[in-house]
């Protein structure tokens, strides 16, 4: 069992070291050619990877703290109607008091549907549009402008996702198993590919100062090669 960040981040910092061996290797060739009477005129071989694209096959194990969901979604419903009843308050649209009760009963109704259902934990940035449709399926009722409307779902929606996106922010890691005997003994159908491509922008040493008369070191700064 391992967290996904640390799998991820364990097999790029398997290819920088690959990198830094294959430079390593280019700088002792480049050594020998040196010494070479006719390999000194020939260009030093360098092996270098620009582009590379690896499928990571695992299965989801769970979050380090499952038990938090249905909190964060709770908190979720809660943003979301001080946000709604904000928007609402600051752009003066007129809605009844039965109105702003029907939101939040709406809001909380949705809020257990979603508890219910919390199997895919992970989409939560979707409850920000699915909150924001209530509150737009409410104001029509009320025969708000549509302007008005369409400005006030999408602030909502806006500070709701933010919100979201903090509490993700702050989400316990997840954690996968990705052995082969680990992923041979899952259900087929449980198990997650995950298609990471990534490019090489190396960086290196540039001088970009030199060194001043009264003996200060000059500077370097690293630059894209």
């Amino acid at each position: 069992m391992i967290n996904l960040s640390d799998y991820i981040g364990q097999l790029l910092r398997e290819l920088t070291i690959a990198r830094v061996k294959a430079d390593l290797e280019a700088a002792r060739v480049a050594e020998l050619y040196s010494q070479h009477e006719l390999l000194k005129h020939f260009p030093i071989p360098k092996i270098r990877l620009s582009e590379f694209e690896v499928e990571l096959r695992f299965l989801i194990l769970g979050a380090e703290n499952d038990s938090e969901d249905k909190a964060v979604v709770k908190r979720i419903g809660a943003n979301f109607k001080s946000f709604a009843s904000d928007v609402i308050k600051r752009k003066k649209i007129k809605l009844s008091r039965d109105a702003r009760s029907k939101l939040g009963r709406m809001v909380d109704a949705k809020v257990l549907e979603i508890e219910a259902s919390i199997t895919r934990r992970f989409d939560l940035p979707s409850i920000a549009t699915i909150m924001a449709l209530i509150l737009e399926k409410v104001l029509k009722e009320n025969d708000i402008d549509r302007d008005a409307i369409r400005e006030a779902r999408e602030e909502t929606e806006k500070l709701t996702r933010d919100s979201i996106l903090d509490e993700l922010a702050g989400k316990p890691r997840l954690r996968v198993a990705v052995t082969s005997k680990e992923l041979k003994e899952a259900d087929p159908e449980s198990i997650t590919t995950l298609s990471l491509r990534a490019k090489e922008e190396g960086v290196e040493w540039t001088q970009i100062t030199s060194e001043s008369e009264d003996g200060q070191e000059s500077a370097w700064r690293l630059v894209p090669e």
